[in-house]
């Protein structure tokens, strides 16, 4: 409100309102969000794993046989998550537009 974006405080009331509204717009668009909610939370499991599997690469090897983390694994981690996350929610959203706008015309 300080910034000048908006003038209206937004409750939590205000937000379930919005999503019930969203829902109730009929039964594609309920699939819909229910896909892209199932997406955040794919899209957060494989960045994880991409991001392990590419900091895999990066440790130094100890005496015992276990591996050390180095700073380019930290490097790593802050760089290969995010934008891997980006691609995954990208490409996802992209699939399901297609999806249902290939099936809202027949």
């Amino acid at each position: 409100m300080v910034a000048g974006v908006t003038d209206r405080l937004w409750s939590v009331e205000d937000l379930v309102a919005l999503w019930e509204a969203y829902a109730a717009e009929g039964g594609k668009s309920s699939v819909k969000l229910r896909l892209r909610v199932l997406l955040v939370f794919a899209s957060l499991f494989i960045a994880f794993l991409m991001t392990r599997y590419a900091a895999s690469f990066t440790g130094a090897p100890l005496g015992d046989g276990r591996m050390e983390g180095t700073p380019a694994t930290v490097a790593v981690i802050f760089v290969v998550f995010p934008l891997s996350l980006i691609v995954v929610l990208v490409l996802g959203n992209l699939l399901i537009n297609r999806y249902f706008r290939a099936h809202s015309s027949k």
